[in-house]
């Protein structure tokens, strides 16, 4: 929490326009209030039905991390058939 609170308001109102600087870093500071404000509830009724499932949506990048390392190629998007070549990628590496 010291970092965001170190670098958004800056990195906010560097992005915002100036005549829309207070509105922006207002937006800012209640989107980030909104998410810790109703993030716990979701989570925690997730962690009562399933405590496994809460992390299943991360099973993808968590896999992908582990195959590629730090050095995993970027998805191309609006690529019809990425999905299929990346499989073909993986199984590539991993048979020599």
């Amino acid at each position: 929490m010291c970092l965001h609170g170190a670098v958004a308001a800056p990195l906010a109102s560097d992005l915002a326009a100036p005549h829309l600087l207070s509105r922006s870093l207002a937006l800012a500071a209640l989107s980030w209030q909104i998410g810790l404000t109703l993030g716990p509830a979701p989570g925690g009724a997730g962690l009562v039905l399933s405590p496994r499932g809460v992390w299943l949506p991360l099973a993808p990048h968590v896999r992908r991390r582990a195959l590629f390392g730090d050095h995993a190629p970027p998805p191309r998007a609006g690529a019809p058939n990425a999905a299929r070549s990346r499989r073909l990628r993986v199984s590539a590496r991993w048979q020599g």
